[in-house]
């Protein structure tokens, strides 16, 4: 049986915590992968980054960075802790890596829980990540295209003529 994967992106807060397209993009890339693999009896397993500042995770003591398990085992979730402000300052690209370490860390958390070939999960989440990392690296928000500003323009124009 394979793997159904789940990433689940932040929406709450304001708008500086909510996932952009490459995220989404990253999320439904990791979806369609792990899609085709088996690693364990799991048929679902979804990864919930708990965005919260080291301070408030602090002051809750009694949470920690856990595996949740339903159905007899065949379903899982994971609860892992990001930090918030690391998060909210992070470019796109650092979000996405920051959850692909929260992903390593809950799946090594989960082999503790359930039997999972951690070994073959971790090969091919690093092959995924080396081959598709340039991708996400390099996206540029669509707010961010459109002509150049006028005084890059005038850089331009001046670098020319210089020449």
């Amino acid at each position: 049986m394979s793997l159904e994967f789940r990433v689940m992106p932040p929406d709450e807060w304001d708008c500086r915590y909510i996932p952009d397209k490459n995220l989404l993009n990253f999320c439904n890339d990791l979806k369609i992968f792990f899609g085709s693999h088996t690693y364990s009896n799991l048929s679902k397993f979804g990864f919930i980054p708990v965005i919260a500042s080291d301070s408030k995770k602090y002051q809750n003591h009694a949470w920690k960075e856990h595996i949740s398990l339903h159905r007899g085992e065949t379903y899982a979730a994971a609860y892992i802790h990001i930090d918030a402000k690391s998060y909210r300052d992070g470019s796109s690209f650092e979000r996405i890596e920051m959850l692909y370490h929260g992903i390593l860390k809950a799946v090594y958390l989960l082999c503790k829980s359930v039997e999972f070939d951690y070994k073959a999960f971790e090969s091919d989440y690093k092959k995924f990540w080396n081959e598709n990392k340039g991708v996400y690296e390099n996206w540029t928000s669509p707010f961010r295209r459109g002509p150049k500003k006028k005084t890059e323009q005038w850089n331009v124009l001046a670098q020319e003529n210089c020449e």
